[in-house]
């Protein structure tokens, strides 16, 4: 585990295609929350009018569900203004589905949106470390769908590149850019964050996909001492759909996807440029 430094984010990109480089945005809402609170609920936790016709051209509906097991408090989850926002018990780790489908087909969460032209952008904030994290936990975030991650180049993450090709990032609790202590997170969504917050958060950009796959972990925590009906004994992760920009300096890398694909585009590929972006 490494901490993100500036002078070594070269990554393959060999895998991605030109569209991912030129594709045009689409805003992302998550301000719609109906139905189930509970992403293991039948149906998961639904979003209508993630991006809808008369802002986007494209008319999209969302689905969040966990594919491994879940405990968290279903009071919490939902939204928060135009975020998204999951809760989950400290110490533990869950993959989750973020998946987009056809607003206008059956009754909006039965087919698949056709991810063709379809480019956003995701921003998960708030990633907090800890000085004690046996004591309040750390977030810790994996990203399994291909797609670039931009991060401030001076930040408050430790990132780590993982074997199958995954890429995740854990909230130092040092706290380097700003010292020792908690960076406080917005409270209603995210439309802007200071410096400070901006450090921990992570921008991914994905191209030509309709269901992005991650995995939300707590690192130690309270689990132990405080009882399972504690609200400190849970966490928020919270996932905006682009609602502002970095305005530190900031580096970007290529997330790629599982370890399947990348042999298969090595195998189609003669020859794997680099890709370095330093903005």
């Amino acid at each position: 585990m490494k901490r993100i430094m500036k002078k070594d984010l070269s990554i393959l990109i060999g895998i991605l295609t030109p569209a991912i480089l030129t594709a045009a945005p689409v805003d992302l809402t998550f301000a719609n929350h109906v139905g189930s609170s509970q992403p293991d609920d039948v149906g998961g936790m639904q979003y209508t009018d993630v991006a809808n016709n008369a802002s986007s051209g494209f008319n999209v509906n969302a689905v969040i569900t966990n594919t491994t097991a879940y405990i968290g408090n279903d009071s919490e989850n939902g939204n928060t203004g135009d975020d998204g926002r999951l809760n989950m018990r400290r110490d533990s780790s869950t993959r989750f589905s973020l998946s987009f489908y056809d607003a206008d087909a059956g009754d909006g969460f039965t087919t698949l949106y056709n991810p063709v032209g379809l480019e956003f952008s995701l921003i998960i904030y708030d990633m907090d470390g800890r000085e004690d994290p046996s004591v309040e936990g750390t977030d810790q975030i994996t990203m399994h769908t291909l797609g670039t991650a931009t991060f401030a180049t001076t930040n408050d993450l430790i990132y780590d590149p993982n074997s199958d090709g995954s890429q995740t990032w854990v909230g130092d609790g040092d706290y380097p850019s700003v010292g020792s202590g908690n960076v406080p997170n917005p409270t209603g969504g995210a439309t802007s964050l200071t410096e400070a917050q901006q450090r921990v958060a992570i921008k991914f950009d994905f191209t030509g996909q309709n269901v992005v796959d991650f995995t939300y972990t707590i690192n130690d925590g309270q689990t132990d001492v405080l009882p399972i009906t504690d609200p400190n004994n849970y966490r928020n992760l919270f996932i905006d759909g682009d609602d502002f920009d970095f305005t530190v300096e900031t580096s970007t890398i290529v997330v790629p996807e599982s370890s399947s694909l990348v042999l298969a585009s090595l195998f189609l590929l003669s020859a794997i440029p680099l890709y370095r972006k330093f903005r």
